[in-house]
């Protein structure tokens, strides 16, 4: 099987949207990102952004974030504003047809008490991001989409780092919609074998972010990129591999070309 590929759509080089999505569909890309905070509240633009890419013949693969707010804030009216605006991006979501809306529950340090010996912070925060994800999942079922709980690195939040830890979450909350997903970036940081880390929790991932561990585009550094895909293919992923990265020349669209030249042997 061949993997398809995706990037954000901020990454190509053009005026518009129609001129970036234009320029990646033209060097190979089948499918891209689109940032959470260009959708909700601007139904013009998603109606426009599906016009768009189906005239190239390519697809959403995710909704970037975009919500206000945090699930796992202090204040009730914070997380209410985060989860109302989830279950909204969760509807374009499902009229763009992407696989999914990426969610990260907080980013940085906790806003939640420590309440040892009772709970301590990571117990609460589970317990109550569980909950949401209870409610949430039904939304994106009823819209053909996904919720993806994104695992970041402990520099940028610290909560949820490991694929591991959101699947555990996913099976508590033991609702349809709720996935997750593997940023390569993040995975060369938090994860003692990033092939295994995926294998072991294939069935539950839906998306994955590729950058390498310099943060910028693959081929740039020392991540082993042919065995993340091989185990992808191995267990006959169906997604996409997504280009989120920074480049490591000012031409970027010289950068974008020769990082789909590194990339396509290996899909």
């Amino acid at each position: 099987m061949t993997l398809k590929l995706s990037c954000q759509e901020n990454l190509g080089v053009g005026q518009t949207f129609e001129a970036r999505c234009k320029m990646l569909a033209d060097l190979g890309f089948e499918a891209v990102e689109i940032w959470g905070r260009d959708l909700i509240g601007k139904p013009d633009n998603v109606d426009n952004f599906k016009k768009t890419l189906d005239k190239l013949g390519m697809k959403t693969s995710v909704i970037l974030v975009g919500y206000r707010g945090s699930l796992l804030a202090f204040d009730r009216q914070t997380r209410d504003t985060a989860f109302e605006d989830i279950k909204e991006l969760l509807r374009i979501a499902g009229k763009l047809q992407a696989v999914g809306l990426i969610v990260v529950p907080i980013f940085g340090q906790p806003e939640l008490p420590d309440l040892s010996p009772l709970m301590n912070v990571i117990e609460l925060q589970d317990r109550l991001l569980v909950e949401y994800l209870k409610a949430l999942g039904p939304v994106a079922k009823e819209n053909n989409t996904n919720l993806i709980l994104e695992p970041l690195n402990r520099g940028e939040t610290y909560y949820l780092n490991t694929i591991d830890h959101a699947v555990r979450l996913i099976q508590a909350a033991n609702v349809e919609g709720i996935v997750t997903m593997g940023d390569l970036f993040h995975t060369n940081i938090e994860e003692r074998n990033i092939p295994r880390a995926l294998k072991d929790n294939h069935q539950h991932i839906v998306h994955i972010h590729l950058a390498d561990n310099t943060r910028l585009e693959p081929g740039t550094g020392m991540t082993n990129f042919q065995a993340a895909f091989d185990v992808l293919k191995d267990v006959n992923y169906s997604n996409y591999v997504s280009l989120e990265c920074g480049f490591s020349i000012p031409d970027r669209k010289q950068a974008l070309e020769k990082t789909v030249k590194f990339l396509k042997p290996m899909l």
